[in-house]
């Protein structure tokens, strides 16, 4: 068994790359998420999960997403309707051959 033991020089530009890499796929969105607004409206929101008010509304009455309300205003945090978004994924099974 072979041991290969980098420059110093050869690590460094190791390290840039990777780095690069993750700041390339990663950082967009770590932006993205920390600009955006964190409370929404319900035309904000159902533009948010492509439904329809009342189909929010539906979703508030059955408990299957939580909101905050302050009189007749509803807002809905963003990180509860992604959280709901996710929920509802479906895993690829990879078929064996």
């Amino acid at each position: 068994m072979q041991l290969y033991i980098p420059t110093e020089e050869e690590l460094i530009k190791l390290l840039e790359k990777v780095v690069a890499r993750i700041l390339d796929e990663r950082l967009p969105a770590i932006i993205r998420k920390a600009t955006r607004k964190q409370w929404l409206t319900n035309k904000e929101a159902s533009t948010f999960l492509s439904c329809t008010i009342r189909h929010l509304q539906n979703l508030r009455d059955t408990k299957q997403l939580q909101f905050s309300q302050n009189g007749k205003t509803i807002r809905y945090h963003i990180d509860d309707l992604e959280a709901y978004l996710n929920r509802g994924i479906v895993k690829a099974r990879i078929a064996k051959p």
